[in-house]
């Protein structure tokens, strides 16, 4: 959980004389990049000695999703995988998904134990932020949709394949404010999920590509 006010895209370098791969962020390029390893502290008032650098990842990733300041956001809707983690991920896997109090950290999910809170640092570690839900005057809190809603997410009412852990999201965010009764599972994991998801498994395969 990062403050940030700006939008940053990892961007990937390899330089043509070293070979060595440069990571920028979008917000802080210039026009002319340069070499990191290349470009000595003697040459850095002289750019025309650096070395040019040219992409071998156009990353489609973000660091971070957060466009204005976490004032305006309460609550975030974080996915994991249901087993392991994003690096041994396939897309015939299953996804879990909750919702995070991006004040103490607390993700609040529903499967068959019935709505379980966990901490977003440990149980939840390795998520990823599908996006934050914008707080207005008119937004009402997790508790308020627990004491409204709670009793259709019980135990006794969990169905992994028609009533899971992606109804319990979409209930929430329709009594949060979002007007998303129309919207069916399928089309909010199409719409939000699945772009997410795919730009985190490219982030995952270059960061173990890095490794080998």
């Amino acid at each position: 959980m990062m403050d940030i006010d700006v939008q940053k895209r990892m961007l990937v370098y390899k330089c043509k004389n070293c070979k060595k791969l440069n990571v920028f962020f979008s917000c802080i390029l210039s026009v002319n990049i340069y070499c990191k390893f290349c470009l000595t502290n003697s040459e850095a008032t002289n750019y025309d000695n650096g070395f040019s650098l040219y992409k071998v990842v156009v990353s489609p990733f973000f660091i971070c999703t957060m466009g204005c300041s976490r004032n305006y956001f309460k609550y975030g809707i974080l996915i994991k995988p249901s087993r392991k983690s994003f690096y041994d991920y396939s897309y015939d896997d299953n996804l879990h998904i909750g919702v995070v109090d991006e004040e103490n950290g607390i993700v609040f999910s529903f499967w068959s134990e019935g709505i379980v809170k966990e901490c977003a640092s440990v149980e939840w570690k390795g998520s990823v932020k599908a996006f934050s839900a914008i707080r207005t005057k008119n937004s009402k809190s997790i508790e308020d949709f627990f004491a409204s809603c709670g009793s259709f997410f019980r135990e006794s009412t969990y169905d992994c394949n028609t009533w899971n852990c992606f109804d319990f999201v979409l209930a929430f965010l329709n009594f949060y404010g979002y007007p998303l009764m129309s919207v069916t599972k399928e089309v909010f994991t199409k719409k939000v999920i699945f772009p997410v998801v795919n730009d985190t498994i490219k982030y995952c395969r270059f960061v173990k590509s890095m490794k080998l």
